[in-house]
């Protein structure tokens, strides 16, 4: 089936639909629904659906993605709250399209639940106002989801809010350009981090924290992570650290490498507390102002070869430093 050449103010859409091609639509108000999540009623899935070359404006939910086999390509999605929700989605690819809002507060360009498997986001360009270019929250975190991947490269991210990735597991962001905001993992494990380039003007450039959940088995790994605010305690290059006094350490397999890693004004370049089993090498650090450079505070963790412009400050027991 094809929905093609419209112009409307409501939603395109349907829950269980196979081989539909939603192409060069203009939706004044209304998203695009592909596919229906309520597998406990027997609904079957959407498959094999494609989605390309719609303009969406104005709306909650840009595009609404679920199911299998979905193909998203060279939409112009503008002023939507949710530019594309990902929710129970497998083996879809999202790439080439263009998110845009000028007018909302708070928004996503692109956001996950629940379980995303296979889905690769590649090539988009998402400018936020104000807003986070992505939020996976939670997801691929149940049994039988341990092997459920999410792969995203190649995008251009220009927003004011970090990327946000919260208790999920299994994400790999591969040569993605970060502009004015970087990313944040909280709670999250089993993440690749490789070949990014971050320009962050808010809060720390790259962010790891147990504030909710374990934080174990990231690789950061030949990025280039700056931090130009400036602004005192909101200008750090990587921090990495435990939100909240109640807590157990945990061996957390974290992995720093290869990055070059600079700061402004009295700001760390990498400040690292309450982990243990931390590999911290190969890194090129530079901040201003004579502040230090490295500051880790942890166990048994190994701290080698790295170039820093300033000071380092280093405690803990079993390290291994050079």
């Amino acid at each position: 089936m094809e929905i093609t050449n419209n112009t409307a103010d409501g939603t395109i859409g349907w829950t269980t639909a196979a081989n539909v091609s939603v192409t060069n639509n203009t939706l004044l108000g209304g998203g695009i629904n592909g596919g229906s999540y309520f597998e406990s009623y027997g609904i079957e899935k959407s498959t094999d659906n494609t989605i390309t070359n719609n303009t969406i404006n104005n709306t909650a939910t840009g595009i609404f993605l679920t199911n299998d086999e979905t193909e998203v390509y060279n939409n112009k999605i503008i002023d939507c709250t949710v530019g594309i929700m990902m929710n129970k989605l497998v083996n879809a690819k999202i790439y080439d399209n263009n998110i845009t809002n000028t007018i909302d507060d708070n928004s996503w360009g692109i956001n996950g639940m629940f379980y995303v498997d296979d889905v690769t986001i590649y090539n988009n360009t998402i400018n936020l106002s104000s807003g986070k270019a992505m939020l996976l929250n939670s997801i691929n975190t149940e049994v039988g989801e341990e092997e459920y991947k999410v792969y995203v490269s190649d995008n251009n991210f220009n927003t004011t809010i970090n990327t946000a990735v919260t208790n999920s597991e299994n994400v790999e962001f591969t040569g993605n350009n970060f502009i004015n905001a970087g990313i944040g993992f909280g709670g999250s494990s089993n993440m690749l981090f490789k070949s990014n380039s971050i320009d962050s003007k808010t809060g720390s450039a790259l962010s790891i924290n147990r504030a909710t959940g374990s934080a174990q088995n990231i690789k950061v790994i030949d990025n280039v992570i700056a931090n130009t605010s400036g602004s005192r305690l909101a200008g750090y290059g990587v921090r990495i650290n435990k939100v909240g006094t109640d807590f157990i350490k945990e061996d957390s397999n974290i992995e720093i490498s290869g990055n070059t890693i600079s700061s402004l004004g009295q700001n760390y370049g990498l400040h690292c507390t309450n982990f243990d089993v931390i590999t911290i090498k190969d890194n090129t650090i530079t901040n201003e102002e004579d502040y230090i450079s490295l500051y880790f505070r942890g166990n048994s963790s190994v701290l080698t070869n790295n170039s820093v412009s300033n000071t380092i400050d280093i405690e803990g027991v079993g390290n291994t430093v050079d």
